[in-house]
């Protein structure tokens, strides 16, 4: 073989290396983005369970509220 084609190779060799690198990289990646996805949905989780307690204790302290002026306008 000449050298021409021995550069060649080399290149396409290279490329393929960095492929494989990248391939890996990515893959990396993909795992890394579950985890955060996974994260996220249990955050938005917890503040859905902090909004629904949130507009439990709203209604909560307006019955509260209710009660006592209609046992004040009772007096």
């Amino acid at each position: 073989m000449d050298h021409v084609v021995l550069g060649k190779l080399s290149e396409i060799l290279d490329v393929i290396n960095q492929i494989r690198s990248l391939n890996f990289r990515n893959q990396q990646l993909a795992k890394e983005l579950e985890a955060i996805e996974a994260e996220q949905e249990t955050l938005l989780s917890l503040v859905r369970q902090l909004e629904a307690r949130c507009r439990a204790e709203v209604t909560h302290y307006g019955r509260s509220l209710s009660a006592r002026s209609a046992g004040t306008a009772a007096s």
